[in-house]
C-alpha cells in the first residue's frame, strides 16, 4: 500500500500503485491508513445522505405536480406512501410556523 500526505502530513490519497505521487509505502494493518478510510467512509455517506434529502423533496414536489395537474390521484399512492408525504407536509408546515427570525432583517 503507497500513500499519498499534504504539507501537513496528513494521507489524502492511499494506491496500491507505486508511483510520483504514491510514493511512501506503509504496511497493513496501519491506524493511520484505517482512520483515513473510515473518515472517507464517513464523508461519502455524509455526501449521500445529503443528497437523499435533496431528492426527496424534489419528489415530494413533483408529486404534489403530478397530484394538481391531474396526472395521477393522490388516492393512487399507496396508503404507507400517502401517510408519509402528508406527515412531511406537516412537519414542513409546523416548522415554517415556529420560524423565530424576520425574512427581511433576521431580527426576532
Amino acid at each position: 500500500m503507497f500513500i499519498k500526505r499534504n504539507p501537513a502530513g496528513q494521507i489524502v490519497s492511499i494506491s496500491q500503485v507505486h508511483d510520483d505521487q504514491h510514493a511512501e509505502a506503509v504496511s497493513l494493518p496501519n491506524d493511520e491508513v484505517d482512520t483515513f478510510l473510515q473518515d472517507s467512509k464517513s464523508q461519502g455517506q455524509a455526501a449521500l445522505q445529503a443528497s437523499d434529502y435533496e431528492l426527496i423533496r424534489v419528489l415530494e414536489d413533483l408529486i404534489d405536480l403530478l397530484s394538481e395537474s391531474g396526472t395521477i390521484r393522490f388516492t393512487d399512492l399507496p396508503i404507507e406512501a400517502q401517510r408519509k408525504l402528508l406527515e412531511r407536509k406537516s412537519i414542513r408546515k409546523g416548522s415554517s410556523r415556529l420560524k423565530l427570525l424576520d425574512d427581511e432583517n433576521d431580527m426576532i
